[in-house]
């Protein structure tokens, strides 16, 4: 079997495929059946289908809710209901989005965005008062 060569991935998959083929039809040391027969026996009426939609890796941080109601990601800021500022909170992102959990349970969800030193906010989380003022005059500008 050395000394083979390829010129090509196709071929060599194709010989990959005999041999892989012969492995699993072969009896398995000190067993009765082999691996195809065991996986047609055991597994194979076992396996679902793949889902439809492709599985997204998220990221966790931790972070406190600061004064101004807001957490950071990243060195851009999210806005939080006021009634958690002060609390310690869950992030839980990925490319599009941030969710953000207190405690096990959903608060919000914003529209992910890595532009630095800029602000997400909703308007059932605003402040009242100065902040809240400066707030929208830095946004008209």
């Amino acid at each position: 079997m050395t000394g083979l060569k390829f010129n090509d991935l196709e071929a060599l998959n194709i010989e990959i495929m005999k041999h892989t083929d012969a492995l699993n039809s072969r009896k398995m040391y000190n067993r009765s059946y082999s691996r195809k027969e065991r996986f047609i026996e055991v597994e194979k009426d076992r396996l679902h289908t793949l889902p439809t939609t492709r599985f997204i890796s998220k990221s966790r941080k931790t972070a406190t809710v600061m004064r101004n109601s807001y957490v950071s990601l990243n060195n851009y800021y999210y806005s939080v209901p006021k009634e958690y500022i002060g609390d310690t909170v869950e992030l839980l992102y990925d490319g599009d989005t941030v969710e953000i959990y207190h405690k096990f349970r959903h608060i919000t969800t914003h529209r992910r965005d890595d532009t630095p030193f800029t602000y997400s906010e909703k308007p059932s989380h605003k402040l009242p008062g100065v902040l809240h003022e400066y707030r929208i005059r830095m946004d008209d500008v």
